[in-house]
């Protein structure tokens, strides 16, 4: 197993690239790879919008982080506006403006969203550490994203992200969960 103390997700892909080195992986690695780039290294913009304060309406507003899977197969990571655990209708929260929540249902709130994160089953041994890290750097990405939202707002979280292995130990899949893992 591989062993490493950066929990930076730039520097895990790195390190990924340097396992798999000369090989040729299966086509879910590149997948697995791209949604690192994409959720990790270079965020959404979507989180511009939330931490932009001209439309807050109270210093620390209240915010759901929720998690899951939609139809297609693919992890999404959105924040709603909560009160009594509901969304509301744009008009009717006493924390944003109008035009916060109007541009939150229209795809805004997504903060990540990962492209069939299912892994399959690894033959290849640099593969399958290079794969674990790369999923490590997207957990990592979420737990940064968690920790950069709790210091503006004030954080429900309705689900958490985690990491599922076989029993070689190696990455198998990145799940949405309900209620958040504690540790």
């Amino acid at each position: 197993m591989i062993e490493t103390s950066t929990t930076n997700p730039k520097e895990l892909q790195q390190l990924a690239d340097r396992v798999v080195g000369g090989l040729e992986p299966p086509g879910w690695y590149y997948t697995l790879h791209h949604n690192v780039y994409e959720n990790c290294i270079s965020p959404s913009r979507n989180l511009g919008y939330i931490l932009d304060k001209k439309d807050w309406l109270v210093e620390r507003p209240r915010l759901r982080l929720c998690t899951w899977r939609n139809q297609l197969g693919n992890l999404k990571v959105a924040w709603e506006p909560t009160i009594d655990h509901s969304w509301l209708r744009p008009g009717f929260s006493p924390e944003f403006s109008d035009a916060l929540l109007t541009d939150c249902f229209h795809g805004r709130n997504e903060l990540m969203w990962i492209k069939q994160p299912r892994l399959f089953s690894v033959k290849d041994e640099r593969v399958g550490h290079a794969a674990t890290l790369l999923c490590l750097a997207l957990l990592r990405g979420y737990e940064q994203l968690v920790e950069r939202l709790r210091v503006h707002f004030e954080l429900e979280q309705a689900g958490a992200l985690i990491m599922k292995t076989d029993q070689k130990g190696f990455a198998s899949s990145i799940e949405a969960v309900k209620e958040p893992q504690v540790s």
